[in-house]
Protein backbone atom coordinates (compact mmCIF):
# COMPACT_ATOMS: atom_id res chain seq x y z
CA UNK A 1 0.00 0.00 0.00
CA UNK A 2 1.20 3.50 -0.66
CA UNK A 3 1.29 5.13 2.76
CA UNK A 4 2.58 8.44 4.12
CA UNK A 5 6.13 8.72 5.43
CA UNK A 6 4.91 8.45 9.05
CA UNK A 7 3.17 5.14 8.39
CA UNK A 8 5.81 3.25 10.36
CA UNK A 9 4.05 4.38 13.51
CA UNK A 10 0.80 2.75 12.36
CA UNK A 11 2.01 -0.81 12.95
CA UNK A 12 1.74 -0.74 16.76
CA UNK A 13 -1.97 0.06 16.38
CA UNK A 14 -2.87 -2.78 13.99
CA UNK A 15 -2.47 -5.61 16.55
CA UNK A 16 -4.92 -3.82 18.85
CA UNK A 17 -7.73 -3.66 16.28
CA UNK A 18 -10.22 -6.41 17.00
CA UNK A 19 -12.88 -5.81 14.34
CA UNK A 20 -12.70 -7.65 11.00
CA UNK A 21 -10.80 -6.00 8.15
CA UNK A 22 -11.74 -6.36 4.50
CA UNK A 23 -9.05 -5.38 2.02
CA UNK A 24 -10.40 -4.71 -1.47
CA UNK A 25 -7.53 -4.81 -3.92
CA UNK A 26 -7.54 -4.19 -7.64
CA UNK A 27 -5.67 -6.78 -9.67
CA UNK A 28 -4.47 -4.02 -12.01
CA UNK A 29 -3.67 -1.46 -9.30
CA UNK A 30 -0.17 0.00 -9.62
CA UNK A 31 -0.53 2.44 -6.69
CA UNK A 32 -1.44 -0.15 -4.06
CA UNK A 33 -0.06 -3.55 -5.08
CA UNK A 34 -2.19 -6.52 -4.16
CA UNK A 35 0.89 -8.17 -2.65
CA UNK A 36 0.95 -5.47 0.05
CA UNK A 37 -2.69 -6.08 0.95
CA UNK A 38 -2.09 -9.83 0.99
CA UNK A 39 0.86 -9.31 3.35
CA UNK A 40 -1.37 -7.35 5.74
CA UNK A 41 -3.88 -10.20 5.71
CA UNK A 42 -1.16 -12.78 6.40
CA UNK A 43 0.22 -10.66 9.25
CA UNK A 44 -3.02 -10.96 11.21
CA UNK A 45 -2.92 -12.74 14.54
CA UNK A 46 -4.95 -15.97 14.78
CA UNK A 47 -7.97 -14.27 16.37
CA UNK A 48 -8.02 -11.32 13.97
CA UNK A 49 -10.23 -11.71 10.94
CA UNK A 50 -8.76 -10.21 7.81
CA UNK A 51 -9.86 -11.02 4.31
CA UNK A 52 -8.69 -9.97 0.86
CA UNK A 53 -11.19 -9.46 -1.96
CA UNK A 54 -9.44 -9.27 -5.34
CA UNK A 55 -11.32 -7.30 -7.99
CA UNK A 56 -10.31 -6.96 -11.64
CA UNK A 57 -9.84 -3.18 -11.69
CA UNK A 58 -7.33 -0.40 -11.15
CA UNK A 59 -6.85 1.71 -8.02
CA UNK A 60 -10.34 3.23 -7.72
CA UNK A 61 -12.44 0.93 -9.90
CA UNK A 62 -13.79 -1.58 -7.39
CA UNK A 63 -17.14 0.08 -6.77
CA UNK A 64 -17.88 0.29 -10.51
CA UNK A 65 -16.93 -3.36 -10.98
CA UNK A 66 -18.99 -4.36 -7.93
CA UNK A 67 -22.11 -2.58 -9.17
CA UNK A 68 -24.82 -4.64 -10.87
CA UNK A 69 -28.15 -2.86 -10.35
CA UNK A 70 -27.40 -0.19 -7.76
CA UNK A 71 -24.11 1.47 -6.82
CA UNK A 72 -21.98 -1.03 -4.92
CA UNK A 73 -24.67 -3.68 -4.48
CA UNK A 74 -22.31 -6.53 -5.34
CA UNK A 75 -19.82 -5.15 -2.81
CA UNK A 76 -22.36 -5.65 -0.04
CA UNK A 77 -22.80 -9.32 -1.02
CA UNK A 78 -19.03 -9.87 -1.31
Amino acid sequence: MTLPAGAATYNPVAPKVNCPWLFIAGTEDRKTPMADSAAAVRAARPRQRRQLLAVKCDHLGAMEVLTENAYGDAYVRA
